[in-house]
């Protein structure tokens, strides 16, 4: 505490030798709460997301839609950006959303008002019983057993571990993207870059240096993708199984970008 607005403060000493001014209604007060580009940063819980009274006007606006029969499909649009923005602090939550998105692509510019599709109806029902959740806790603990998985036509395969956290930390940092473009009609189900190769790093991790647990099942003959995915799954049930890891930070492995770019986003497909 008092460390990072130090360096905020001497930064802007450094700027104001050199002839720069200040802007004022963003100096560096200190605050242990306060909002940036719309993010309220909360430096007493260590949390990041959109500041509660938002999220209750957000929830009061999905209600007062989900009240309407033919709501303004420009209402919805707006609502489900502002929705966008909160999620992107908990991405998992975006896989309750997919059919909106088609009922505005068949509705926008087209109507100014459109009967909501029970499926649409749902998922926005769904989105705000989460609402309350959408922030990220840059505080909670590392879990120190990693999880790999894997899946190849008509199997998958589990594999963990327990590591130091320290290591799971730095991995997790090196690991850290801003996510990649996927999906199952391209190629090679992920977008590559202009030299043709997947943008994502690989960091290596010490895999040899631990003792690792294994389990297997039966899998489908799915698209590869799906079936990388479903293995995934199946890791995270497990990790749903062990209250005490519930509410960490923890550290996955897998072996497909694509799968690895479809969760990063938390996009449902």
């Amino acid at each position: 505490p008092g460390i990072g607005s130090k360096w905020l403060h001497d930064v802007a000493t450094a700027w104001t030798n050199d002839g720069v001014v200040e802007h004022q209604k963003k100096a560096v007060d200190g605050a242990a709460r306060e909002e940036v580009q719309g993010v309220m940063v909360d430096g007493v819980q260590g949390t990041l997301g959109v500041s509660l009274a938002k999220r209750g006007h957000l929830f009061e606006a999905g209600l007062y839609l989900l009240a309407q029969s033919r709501p303004l499909v420009g209402e919805v649009d707006r609502w489900l950006g502002k929705l966008s923005f909160a999620l992107s602090f908990k991405p998992c939550a975006r896989a309750v959303l997919q059919d909106i998105y088609t009922w505005l692509s068949e509705h926008r510019g087209k109507a100014v008002r459109a009967k909501l599709w029970p499926s649409v109806r749902a998922e926005i029902a769904v989105s705000l019983t989460l609402i309350p959740f959408l922030e990220v806790n840059l505080r909670a603990d590392w879990c120190s057993r990693v999880e790999a998985s894997d899946a190849a036509p008509g199997g998958h395969g589990r594999a963990w571990a327990h590591v130091h956290t320290g290591v799971v930390a730095e991995v997790s940092r090196l690991s850290s993207h801003k996510g990649v473009y996927t999906n199952l009609q391209s190629e090679h189900g992920v977008a590559l870059n202009e030299k043709g190769e997947c943008p994502l790093q690989q960091v290596k991790f010490p895999v040899d240096s631990h003792k690792w647990k294994t389990a297997a099942r039966k899998g489908g003959y799915k698209h590869i993708t799906i079936e990388e995915a479903v293995a995934l799954n199946w890791s995270l049930l497990s990790r749903l199984q062990r209250p005490d890891e519930c509410g960490s930070r923890v550290l996955h492995l897998v072996d497909s970008a694509a799968v690895t770019g479809a969760y990063k986003k938390g996009r449902s497909e």
